[in-house]
């Protein structure tokens, strides 16, 4: 092998010099930029490349060579746009003399490569202070990758790169101990910003502060220079998922283009998902069954997605088929207890009748997984299924024995029950007692009464059912000749004696015609509750539907006690207003007669109090 003599070994220190020292060359001169390049390369850019090789390692010495040529070229070097002294040996007291040459000149200076040498977080401190705090600085990569830089050296980055709209690389890996995962893909998702849209270099800053003010992030399709990528789409994923702040996300109208097809961005919006994310719009991306049907399937019904979270998902105004209507549909049924709207309007081959199929799977999900399951099982017209108790009531912790209404359950679940009731000819009793069925949940099952032939009793007793909503019922009545059993004692808004007695009147002739030996039970069903006796508690009894409506009468007691201790502080409100108002006129008068001048009023009360102590005496 040959030996290179000394005086023989090239000196690419001096010839960098010289470059710097030369200027900028003459366009003619000046070589063509290839047609790969970067389009920010201009004719003459040139790169030092002082890599630490076989025959020479660069150190601090020859930094201090660099830094001088920098500063006293009588041009300023706008030529260099490329500083490459990896694998040297350079430490922080050479890396600053050439920190401080270039920054203390205009130049085009636009990637600088340290990695490999000996530089610790003073680099990182001198670097982010005077090359990359304002809006002049050329920078846009930096590698500092395997040197001795700690995390409170890159936290000064992540301070320093937002004030620098040109920084679009950051390598800090590879350290001597090694620096975080997470603040790395800090760095990496920071600096990457000022590649990607405005809104999305806004919105990034703000996500990984977690600022409390954005819960929600809307990113429709515009026209501007830089349009959203996939990488965009990525990058902006990877940020939310250390955000703890954004549950609402919008990519919406951005149809397919040679920058972005939303369609390819989905696993990453779908691990996103994860990440408490409750609203997820992406309407108008020409989304169909070949390119996102089974991604967002998946999304839906894996529960290691983190499903959970999302409640509203919006496709609208995309190309999905019936097809996948019927799938997300039987998803929701069968494989999601959380999403609560799926909206497919727009899409043309979905019909309204497959949105409301989607529609009533999904509103199941807001009630919890009991009524779900048993909604789907008389939806089903399981023939096991013959009662449906949704009443509810619960013990007092406050008041020991004491019972009272809960609840749960409104309009919206009542007209759930009531579809799936029309497709079932098995269950023969409904109980929505002690609930929030107003008007149109009783209208619903009216509608259901008109076509179940099953149903023989239902119970809506202390619900808030007002005069309209028992027209409907009575309505009903006429043709569900086989209901037998009405009850809706308690619903304060209801006080036509007209109707009520029309619905007794009607079950009647219905028991009657089905040959019923016990008369049906009416409004008053529970009118002994309106007693306050509470002997029922106190019994052993064997049948557990007796202490099931012995309960249940104990709160009816309760909800009409309510109201009354209700009514009573009213009057004694009022009293005591009325008695505040009389001591004030009081006073008045006496103020206007003067002092030592006793009204009439005063004359009689004293004479009053004079009477008994003379007849005593």
């Amino acid at each position: 092998m040959a030996v290179v003599a000394p005086d023989q070994v090239p000196d690419p220190v001096a010839e960098a010099v010289d470059t710097i020292m030369r200027g900028p060359p003459n366009p003619e001169d000046a070589e063509e930029v290839p047609a790969d390049a970067s389009p920010r390369r201009q004719r003459g850019d040139i790169t030092i490349d002082l890599t630490g090789g076989r025959h020479r390692f660069c150190d601090d010495d020859d930094a201090q060579r660099l830094a001088d040529a920098w500063t006293n070229a009588e041009q300023d070097p706008t030529h260099v746009t490329s500083l490459d002294l990896s694998l040297n040996k350079i430490s922080d007291d050479g890396a600053a003399l050439l920190i401080d040459a270039i920054a203390a000149r205009p130049c085009r200076l636009a990637n600088i490569d340290l990695d490999g040498n000996c530089l610790t977080d003073a680099t990182l401190r001198n670097l982010a202070e005077k090359l990359l705090n304002g809006d002049k600085s050329s920078l846009r990569r930096f590698d500092l990758s395997s040197n001795r830089i700690t995390d409170d050296g890159a936290a000064l980055l992540l301070a320093a790169i937002p004030r620098n709209p040109a920084i679009e690389t950051v390598d800090v890996s590879d350290q001597r101990p090694p620096i975080s995962d997470a603040m790395l893909d800090r760095l990496r998702w920071l600096s990457s910003l000022n590649t990607h849209p405005v809104e999305i270099k806004t919105k990034g800053l703000l996500i990984l502060q977690n600022d409390p003010s954005l819960t929600s992030i809307r990113i429709a399709g515009y026209d501007g220079q830089r349009r959203l990528t996939e990488t965009s789409v990525a990058v902006l994923c990877e940020m939310l998922s250390v955000n703890h702040v954004v549950n609402s996300l919008t990519i919406a109208n951005h149809p397919p283009s040679e920058k972005i097809d939303v369609a390819s961005t989905l696993p990453s919006i779908a691990s996103l998902v994860a990440h408490k994310l409750t609203h997820l719009d992406l309407s108008n991306n020409a989304l169909n069954d070949g390119n996102a049907l089974e991604v967002v399937s998946q999304m839906l019904a894996d529960p290691k997605s983190g499903a959970a979270s999302l409640k509203t998902l919006v496709l609208a105004n995309n190309d999905f088929s019936a097809n996948a209507a019927a799938a997300f549909a039987e998803t929701l049924r069968t494989r999601n207890d959380s999403l609560t709207t799926l909206d497919l309007s727009g899409n043309r081959h979905v019909s309204d009748v497959e949105q409301h199929n989607i529609d009533f799977a999904a509103q199941l999900n807001l009630y919890g997984k009991e009524f779900k399951t048993l909604v789907l099982n008389v939806d089903s017209n399981v023939s096991s299924v013959h009662e449906v108790n949704l009443k509810q009531v619960e013990k007092s912790v406050a008041w020991g024995a004491s019972y009272h209404f809960v609840r749960r359950y409104d309009d919206r679940a009542a007209c759930l029950l009531a579809e799936a009731l029309m497709r079932n000819g098995h269950v023969t009793s409904v109980d929505f007692s002690g609930n929030e069925i107003r008007d149109e949940g009783a209208s619903a099952l009216a509608e259901m009464l008109k076509v179940n032939v099953s149903v023989t009793a239902l119970h809506l007793a202390a619900n808030d059912i007002s005069d309209e909503g028992l027209a409907a019922l009575q309505r009903g009545l006429l043709e569900a000749h086989n209901l037998r059993v009405l009850s809706f004692e308690g619903n304060r808004r209801a006080k036509d004696p007209a109707i009520r007695k029309s619905i007794q009147l009607s079950l009647a002739q219905n028991a009657q015609s089905n040959k019923d030996e016990h008369m049906p039970k009416t409004a008053a069903i529970y009118s002994s509750a309106l007693s306050g006796k509470r002997a029922k508690l106190q019994r052993a009894a064997a049948d557990d539907r007796i202490v099931d409506d012995a309960i249940f009468e104990d709160a009816m007691a309760d909800f009409h006690a309510a109201e009354r201790r209700k009514a009573a502080k009213q009057r004694e409100a009022a009293e005591d207003e009325r008695r505040k108002q009389e001591t004030a006129l009081r006073e008045q008068h006496a103020q206007q007669l003067g002092p030592g001048v006793a009204s009439a009023e005063e004359q009689q009360q004293q004479e009053s109090s004079d009477q008994p102590a003379a007849e005593s005496a």
